[in-house]
């Protein structure tokens, strides 16, 4: 019988198994891509008052150590959205009515070894007026295993980080951004980097996040990881 890795993600909430894959693949079978499953379930509570609607994505690698190390950080990411749902319903104390939290990905690129997913987290407390919306990405290499961050995909960081932030003047007047969260929160594909950028409260807008797409020709493509993910150099 294959080995199963068990683990809890949030007491109360049951077992979620994961299937370890056979090792010992050739490397040439690695080149071939990343398959991503997804997974989901709900839980309706009707005596706390809430329910959560989850989807998230299991990866399938040929290499079983690597494989296992990206679905624990995929999986903590899941179970940290329903610790936080759950504490800050407790921290607002009771009300009447339903409290809900929907957990959703999508992704974004998925081929030479790196990995970009965006996830998205609805929430809505009980006892109070609007929904909250927030976005995140994960971006992960797993060749070299390690989260893919902005200045491993230039030679030149900070000249990269100008082109952004001069790029986003000239075509989206009225965004806000603090430097060190915008290139923290970005997701990767053929076309270019995706940053997510919290939107200014306006008269003809809601306040929110928003998500823009920079070319990579605008940005400047030096290295072979960003050579790699760039369509043109396909």
């Amino acid at each position: 019988m294959k080995n199963l890795l068990i683990i809890w993600l949030l007491s109360g909430f049951g077992l979620y198994p994961v299937e370890e894959p056979t090792s010992g693949l050739k490397k040439d079978v690695v080149q071939m891509g990343i398959l991503v499953e997804k997974q989901f379930f709900n839980k309706h509570n009707s005596m706390m008052n809430y329910q959560m609607d989850v989807s998230y994505p299991l990866v399938k690698y040929p290499l079983t150590e690597v494989e296992h190390q990206v679905n624990l950080g995929l999986q903590n990411i899941m179970a940290l959205a329903i610790s936080d749902f759950r504490s800050t319903m407790k921290v607002l104390g009771e009300h009447k009515g339903l409290s809900s939290l929907t957990l959703d990905y999508k992704v974004n690129y998925q081929q030479h070894n790196i990995l970009s997913i965006r996830f998205e987290k609805n929430t809505f407390y009980n006892g109070s007026r609007n929904q909250r919306k927030l976005v995140f990405t994960y971006n992960y290499d797993l060749s070299t295993r390690k989260r893919v961050t902005f200045g491993d995909l230039f030679q030149d960081e900070w000249i990269a980080r100008k082109r952004v932030l001069q790029f986003l003047e000239r075509n989206y007047q009225g965004l806000s951004f603090r430097d060190e969260q915008l290139f923290t929160s970005f997701g990767l594909n053929e076309q270019g980097v995706i940053f997510i950028v919290d939107q200014k409260k306006r008269k003809q807008d809601t306040p929110g996040m928003v998500e823009v797409l920079i070319p990579w020709e605008e940005i400047g493509v030096d290295t072979t990881l960003a050579r790699a993910i760039d369509g043109r150099h396909q």
